[in-house]
Order: structure tokens, then sequence, then C-alpha cells
């Protein structure tokens, strides 16, 4: 679970609802010790989209929000037998200032990434060195919530048309 306005992501024993760790946010003793991150502040801040990966680790969009340096996607193993979470990848995009909400960052088989940079007009993808692949700019005062990827045949472009006329039908 991911609690944005506590800086935190627990997980959640399902057997009995209680906390198994914590990362981020106030020390507690399920707080997971942080390894390899420079961060300043705290592994996360106003994060969104947490999710965990195929390989067993856990992305996160992590907006830095109330915290120092630029908006980021971050990669952490989870290690619960010696209670830690370690970065093992973080993207940043020199053009994303800041990010004051929102966000996802959809993490690909081959390593590649689809970032919605919260709370700014900017919807990027990147390859596995983070090389920007694809940029869309929303007009000004506009951004996404999210970005989620479609796979190729998922859908038309017509019915993707009619999808988002009826959510924000056009004048």
């Amino acid at each position: 679970m991911s609690f944005r306005d506590t800086d935190s992501i627990l997980r959640i024993k399902r057997t009995d609802g209680q906390v198994d760790w914590k990362l981020g946010g106030t020390s507690t003793a399920k707080s997971l010790r942080v390894v390899g991150d420079k961060a300043v502040g705290g592994p996360v801040g106003g994060q969104h989209d947490v999710r965990i990966q195929p390989d067993g680790t856990l992305s996160v969009a992590d907006n830095r929000t109330g915290l120092k340096g630029l908006p980021r996607v971050a990669r952490w193993k989870i290690d619960t037998v010696h209670r830690a979470a370690s970065l093992v990848e973080q993207l940043t995009d020199s053009a994303v200032r800041g990010s004051g909400c929102c966000g996802s960052a959809r993490r690909f088989s081959d390593g590649s990434w689809l970032v919605a940079w919260g709370g700014t007009a900017h919807v990027r993808a990147y390859d596995k060195r983070h090389r920007n692949t694809f940029a869309l700019t929303f007009a000004p005062g506009r951004f996404p919530y999210r970005a989620s990827p479609f796979a190729p045949g998922q859908g038309t472009r017509s019915q993707f048309v009619a999808g988002m006329d009826r959510m924000n039908p056009r004048p």
C-alpha cells in the first residue's frame, strides 16, 4: 500500500492485516534500512503508482514532493530477511524540474519505461538505458494523472478516440 501524504509504502500481511515492512515516512520498528540511495530527505515523497515488478522489485513514481532533488522513477529490491530496501534503478529527466502530484511509471519486460511526470505536461518513454524515445507534451495548464500502455491489438484507434471523447466530450 502506498500512502502519498505520509511519504511511505507499506507491505500489509493479508493473513492478519499487520504491517510486514515500511519504506519511507516516519521511522518505526517496521521500517526498512535504505541502501544505495543518495536522495536527500527520504526514499520517497508524495509517491504514486507503486508496483511489484515480475522480478520482485518494487517500482514507484517518486514525485519528491517536499524533498530535495528531481522527481524520479525508483526501483527497489526489498530484502525482508535483512530488513533492507536497496535502490537498484532510478530514472530522472532534466526537463522535469518538479512534480507536485499524480504520475505513473510503467516498466516493460525489456527494461524500458513509460512515465507520466505527475503534475507536469510531460509523458515520456525511455529505453532501458534511460534514453528518451518518445515525448508527449500537453497544452499549458493540462496534465495527465497517469499514462497506461496498451499492447498492439488491444484496441483500435477509433475505439480509443471514442473512449476519450466519452470521458471528455469535444465542444
